[in-house]
């Protein structure tokens, strides 16, 4: 009778700690949720930011998995470098696997969604090239973006944004 007794305190103690470590890891989740949104935030506004391309989706369909310590963007200011996977259709005399560039942004229109997301578009050029590309940037730093050029087709890209 009593080991039913000390079984069963035993067993509320053990529920009540487990139900404070799970309240405290919401907790510290929540700290960091918001600690990103506001580095995401704090990196739009200074436009030093990079994002880490892990997510290629080409114009003819399927989905192909990138490195992103190979495939990124890097934006300080007016200043950008792109480095990225491209497969598809290339119009000019030449065929193309890749956008490596460093150029500057000639202009750049940046809003916001009613969730707390970005959407900035810039025209970047290096030397005669004109890319556009428009990112799609959601509070927590996933972004989503398009770049389009006259000579390739457009192609869609995903990846994660981090402080410059």
């Amino acid at each position: 009778m009593r080991s039913a007794i000390y079984i069963s305190i035993l067993a509320t103690l053990v529920s009540f700690s487990s139900c404070s470590a799970s309240r405290q890891q919401a907790e510290a989740r929540e700290a960091l949720r918001i600690i990103n949104t506001e580095n995401v935030k704090k990196a739009v506004v200074n436009q030093q930011f990079v994002v880490k391309v892990n997510r290629m989706i080409p114009r003819r369909g399927g989905i192909i998995n990138l490195v992103p310590a190979n495939n990124f963007i890097t934006l300080n200011n007016d200043r950008i470098r792109v480095s990225l996977a491209y497969t598809g259709r290339s119009y000019g005399g030449r065929m193309i696997s890749g956008i490596n560039m460093t150029g500057k942004v000639l202009n750049r229109e940046i809003g916001t969604f009613r969730k707390g997301g970005y959407d900035i578009k810039m025209r970047v050029q290096q030397q005669n090239d004109v890319f556009v590309i428009d990112m799609k940037i959601s509070k927590d730093g996933f972004v989503n973006l398009n770049i389009s050029h006259p000579r390739i087709d457009n192609v869609t890209y995903n990846g994660n944004m981090s402080l410059l």
